[in-house]
């Protein structure tokens, strides 16, 4: 029996692949159906889980796992075939080198850095292109392209609706039950939300403002978040009410329902007072009704009245709720001021690591070290998808990242003029209907699989989801999916919907970041990918013979392997020792033991935890402010010197990461007090108030601190 050689054709569109030239029997056929499932249950969970905490706490680690396993078994299914035929294009080959080069950087700046964080993200950005690639191989015609955008509404429009609940509902009695509560209750309360900080810190204030606020979150962390999720969903939906109103493809009745669910999208995203995605949806609309001008123009009149209608509605009924007020407007200018700060500073960091950046996940501790004087927050990203991955990655990963996005614009504008995918009508009874049912109920069953699944997975991550989530999401989507059924079956998507819906996405990530949020940035690799197989001329088949599946079959279980032993396990374990909070956990009981005890058993625990919290987060100033506090502590505790003069060594280099903070300029000259060195003590603290001048931000002004 001779190998199969390697072929390469180009990938038919809008129609499922033949069993002649896919080797698709039913066997096959349900494998890949149920890998598909598996795949959009996936991208389904992954919004319900907060993704900030991807970084820091490794919430998506579960879900990276799973996505390692459908794609070992789709290899594996193929290597006990002898033959698999695999898609591939351009922009996936970009896509892999700009992950390769945040790996390379990752592996490089980790030992300069935080470890922990650097290891999750990078699993997180590999999971990203095993994602983008498994769509490519599963989504295989139009109805699944449709189905696949039908159960990521109806997502959608659950968030919606559990953002609303939490406006209206659940944040105005979480601020009735704090502020209404004794100041032991109050304590309490921060205690239980993971703030131990006394009354009047900067801490306490800022868990007070969050509490005031009225924007909802649903399941992010952010409400930016939300938004940024929200509009590519709701751009796609416009499209489809558009298209189908022109084809009736939707009875009236349906048509208005989903204009509702179209409105329930809107108001959310309003409520969040996200500028950036509230401008991205209006060009996103706008350009949705440029694209589809030569179908509508006829009924333009009396769409424009509608979609005024609308939106006058919604925002009346937000104002009136107090969901939106002048401040939006007002504080626009600030809010961007604040922005070109960060990106002032971000810029500086990139042009001092150019070729490796800062590495994935370290981002906050080095921007520390460029931070404006004036500026307010200590970010996590520079609010911006560009200069974020060329920070964390370098320019190499800045130019992989810009011919990738050049790349699928490119390749998928081509097909604008091409006949779009909704030539495959198919009626109740036929043979093309009776076919087309049985991925669409896979693919149903996978969304609906993710809704339940990421409930004991947000358990087994520490974000426990509320129960009210599930009671307040379930209905409108299981609405939205059966409103968007007969679409499905019969209806099509106008070509260049999902590109439009691309370019808003990255819109609203030019402003708000986190292109390293699994959450967010998922929707955007989803679109990417449909559109991809929605665009003739831009996938190739590929036949693989037995000796590349093996090879990439053991690749993937060393790759596998690898995330299990590195990440996965510890994290969820909690026995980490890539993770400098664990060491800090050491440190802290070894010390307050010795303080009781002074055993120096203890003592040399703690310098051994202390020697391994900066080995593992080298770049933090507060773990190294952190270590000088506790030697401080020591030096008056045992009267020893040589404790005091390591612990202004520790606050040195603090001050020299962290250069504009006024409290670690005044941590500092205290420490140089302590040790009787009077001038350099004054010269510190007149540094601390210059400092502390040039910062507008009340809370955190020096008279807010304590040593």
């Amino acid at each position: 029996m001779t190998r199969p050689k390697s072929t390469t054709r180009m990938a038919p569109i809008n129609t499922t692949f033949s069993d002649v030239v896919s080797g698709d029997v039913p066997p096959l056929n349900r494998i890949r159906h149920i890998l598909l499932a598996a795949l959009i249950g996936v991208y389904v969970a992954t919004p319900l889980i907060p993704s900030e905490a991807a970084a820091d706490f490794g919430s998506g680690l579960p879900l990276v796992m799973l996505l390692w396993l459908i794609a070992l078994t789709w290899l594996v299914q193929g290597l006990l075939r002898g033959t698999l035929e695999a898609r591939f294009e351009l922009v996936g080959t970009a896509f892999l080198f700009l992950v390769c080069w945040l790996a390379i950087s990752a592996i490089l700046m980790a030992r300069n850095g935080a470890a922990r964080p650097a290891i999750n993200m990078l699993w997180e950005w590999i999971a990203y292109v095993i994602g983008f690639r498994m769509c490519l191989q599963l989504i295989r015609s139009a109805v699944e392209v449709r189905a696949v955008c039908a159960v990521m509404i109806s997502l959608a429009v659950a968030l919606a609706s559990y953002g609303i609940y939490q406006f209206s509902v659940s944040l105005p009695d979480q601020r009735t039950s704090y502020f209404d509560a004794s100041a032991e209750e109050r304590a309490q309360i921060r205690r239980d939300a993971g703030v131990y900080a006394t009354e009047g810190s900067p801490q306490v204030v800022h868990f007070e403002q969050r509490l005031k606020s009225v924007e909802p979150w649903a399941t992010f962390g952010l409400t930016n978040s939300l938004a940024a999720f929200l509009v590519p969903w709701l751009v796609v939906t416009l499209g489809i009410v558009a298209h189908t109103s022109y084809r009736r493809d939707l009875p009236t009745s349906k048509l208005v329902t989903t204009c509702i669910l179209l409105a329930l999208m809107g108001s959310c995203l309003l409520l969040t007072k996200s500028r950036a995605g509230i401008l991205a949806a209006l060009t996103g609309s706008a350009l949705i009704m440029v694209l589809q001008w030569r179908v509508l123009h006829t009924k333009f009149g009396r769409l424009s009245i509608v979609a005024i209608g609308i939106l006058s509605l919604v925002t009346g009924i937000a104002i009136r709720s107090g969901g939106l007020d002048v401040e939006m407007l007002s504080e626009a200018p600030k809010s961007l001021q604040y922005r070109i700060e960060y990106w002032q500073a971000t810029w500086q960091l990139i042009t001092n690591h150019l070729w490796f950046g800062c590495g994935l996940g370290n981002f906050q501790e080095y921007y520390l070290q460029y931070k404006l004087p004036q500026a307010s927050e200590e970010i996590k990203d520079p609010h911006n998808f560009f200069l974020e991955v060329w920070a964390n990655g370098g320019t190499p990963a800045m130019l992989a990242l810009t011919t990738m996005l050049i790349l699928f614009f490119w390749s998928t504008c081509r097909s604008l003029n091409a006949t779009s995918n909704d030539d495959d009508e198919q009626q109740p009874g036929n043979d093309l209907y009776k076919s087309s049912q049985q991925p669409i109920r896979w693919i149903y069953g996978g969304g609906a699989l993710g809704l339940v699944f990421s409930f004991p997975l947000s358990v087994l991550v520490g974000f426990t989801l509320p129960l009210e989530c599930f009671v307040v999401t379930i209905v409108p989507a299981t609405l939205c999916l059966w409103l968007l059924h007969r679409w499905v079956c019969h209806g099509g998507l106008a070509p260049g919907t999902t590109i439009v819906a691309i370019c808003v996405a990255f819109l609203t990530l030019a402003f708000t970041g986190g292109i390293g949020f699994p959450g967010v940035v998922g929707s955007i690799w989803l679109l990417m990918a449909i559109s991809m197989c929605s665009s003739p001329g831009t996938l190739t088949l590929h036949v693989l013979g037995q000796w590349r599946l093996i090879v990439s079959v053991l690749l993937i279980i060393a790759l596998c392997l690898a995330c299990y032993l590195t990440a996965y396990q510890p994290v969820l374990t909690g026995k980490d020792p890539w993770n400098s909070d664990f060491w800090n956990q050491l440190a802290t009981q070894h010390f307050e033991r010795w303080l009781s005890q002074e055993d120096t058993r203890d003592f040399s625990e703690f310098k051994h935890s202390v020697e391994m919290i900066l080995k593992y987060n080298a770049h933090s100033p507060y773990a190294l402010r952190q270590a000088g506090l506790w030697y401080l502590l020591a030096g008056i505790k045992a009267d020893t010197p040589a404790h005091l003069e390591k612990a202004e060594r520790f606050l040195l280099d603090a001050t020299q990461l962290y250069p504009t903070s006024s409290a670690l300029q005044a941590d500092y000259a205290w420490s140089l007090h302590l040790l009787g060195r009077s001038e350099e003590a004054a010269e510190a603290a007149t540094t601390a108030l210059r400092l502390d001048r040039l910062n507008p931000h009340k809370e955190l002004k020096l008279k807010q601190r304590r040593l």
